[in-house]
């Protein structure tokens, strides 16, 4: 346990360590199971980035709303958000907010900031975040407007002990098939999240459904081709 909070102290750096106190401070060295996890490193982007998050989650007599510019898709958008938590999942952290001008609740990478986030008015209702937003698993994690859609990966044998040993999601399915090989399936609104974790297995993976999905792999493909190969 000792091992973990130290873990989840050194994830942020000083944003977390702030959270945690001494209690971050405990040496992971001591126990049988390590947990290795990138750090973020104190008064970069990111961390600062926080703390003037976390500022606006505290400010009196009521949290503020924020104001900051956002890269999205080719260009960058201004966007007024009411904060209400940070997510850290694989060492990057998410601001989880209710988007005031689209009317929604989305997520935004922190290393996608392109302006600092300044306070603009209180936020004079508090919104209770949605359900799906609360959800532990790991895909599935990126949130997109619209349902779910089922995506499926092959696995070959090499690959199939290391992906299907995991709880990725709670509604995963994994389907044995001959020879060894089998197929995992996730829920998600984000194709992508699936077919970045797929190529995380390089050959031994190939997302196989829907067509949607196969045509973004082969896509992201042939871009990482041609950073190589021109």
């Amino acid at each position: 346990m000792l091992s973990l909070i130290s873990a989840m102290s050194g994830a942020l750096g000083a944003p977390v360590a702030r959270e945690l106190g001494k209690v971050g401070e405990v040496t992971a060295d001591a126990g049988f199971l390590r947990f290795l996890v990138p750090r973020f490193i104190a008064k970069t982007k990111v961390a600062d980035t926080y703390g003037l998050l976390k500022a606006a989650w505290l400010a009196k007599p009521r949290p503020a709303m924020v104001r900051f510019e956002f890269e999205s898709g080719p260009g960058q958008s201004s966007r007024l958000v009411e904060p209400y938590r940070v997510l850290l999942r694989s060492g990057s952290a998410y601001l989880v907010g209710f988007d005031v001008d689209k009317n929604e609740w989305r997520m935004f990478g922190l290393d996608r900031f392109t302006s600092p986030p300044v306070r603009a008015g209180s936020i004079q209702h508090l919104r209770k975040v949605p359900k799906h937003y609360e959800s532990s698993d790991s895909m599935g994690f990126m949130k997109r407007p619209g349902e779910p859609v089922a995506v499926t990966v092959e696995l070959t044998p090499v690959a199939v002990a290391s992906a299907t040993s995991r709880l990725w999601q709670a509604a995963q399915r994994v389907e044995e098939l001959a020879g060894g090989a089998a197929r995992i399936t996730f829920d998600v609104t984000d194709f992508g999240e699936v077919v970045r974790w797929a190529l995380g297995f390089g050959k031994e993976a190939r997302v196989v459904a829907p067509p949607e999905a196969v045509a973004l792999a082969r896509t992201i493909i042939k871009e990482i081709a041609a950073v190589y190969w021109g």
